[in-house]
């Protein structure tokens, strides 16, 4: 149960994390497009590729660095391999397709947390998992 709070804490933190970034991102492009935004629909697909690019990017690169995004450091969680190594490339790229499968079924994967496996549908498609970061590492 506690991983599951966890992990929907985590997800919280990182959408106020991306709503910063998502303000900031928008603020870039009215100081380049100005007033010309709201009429030119190029600028606006632009836009939406951008922010599909930035989400994206925020996952993917906090993933593979670290096997964390900001809001998993700060409830002291980490994403790893079904075997405890670090995420590859390949692995990284699967868990983020399934997590937005996910993401369109409401995070109804996540409701794994709260079985004896303690995993979710993401961590089964994609043989990676959620675990607790101890004190000793």
């Amino acid at each position: 149960m506690r991983l599951f709070l966890w992990v929907n804490a985590a997800f919280i933190y990182d959408m106020l994390i991306l709503g910063a970034l998502s303000v900031a991102l928008s603020a870039l492009f009215l100081v380049i497009a100005g007033s010309h935004y709201e009429q030119d629909q190029t600028l606006r697909l632009f836009f939406q590729i951008a922010w599909v690019l930035l989400i994206s990017a925020y996952y993917l690169v906090s993933w593979k660095k670290g096997g964390q995004t900001i809001g998993m450091r700060a409830w002291k969680l980490r994403v790893v391999g079904v075997d405890s190594q670090t995420l590859t490339t390949k692995a990284v790229l699967t868990r983020f397709i399934f997590a937005i499968l996910n993401l369109l079924l409401l995070n109804i994967g996540w409701l794994g947390y709260l079985l004896p496996s303690r995993l979710s549908l993401t961590d089964k498609l994609s043989a990676t998992r959620i675990e607790q970061i101890t004190k000793n590492g």
